[in-house]
């Protein structure tokens, strides 16, 4: 279930943050996948708080999911900018 939710919450991070990177519905669906993973197992890191769906807190999600998502947009940047100085 927590996958579902991942995907879900992944996508709507990439549309908060309106990044350009190529195939950016499956990048962000897999920043959500690894923001729910980092959410389901940090409960101890960020608490399990908010409201809930399926065992599944959803603004820690949210929160690691937008990481994610800038993350993945920093490193693509890095990777297609072309000179490097």
């Amino acid at each position: 279930m927590f996958l579902l939710i991942g995907v879900i919450i992944g996508v709507s991070a990439g549309a908060i943050m309106n990044n350009k990177i190529p195939a950016s519905w499956l990048v962000n669906s897999i920043a959500g996948i690894a923001g729910a993973c980092v959410a389901n197992i940090g409960v101890g890191l960020f608490g399990q708080w908010g409201p809930t769906i399926g065992a599944t807190a959803i603004v820690p999600t949210l929160v690691s999911s937008l990481f994610f998502v800038v993350l993945i947009s920093f490193l693509a940047r890095m990777v297609t900018r072309r000179n490097y100085i």
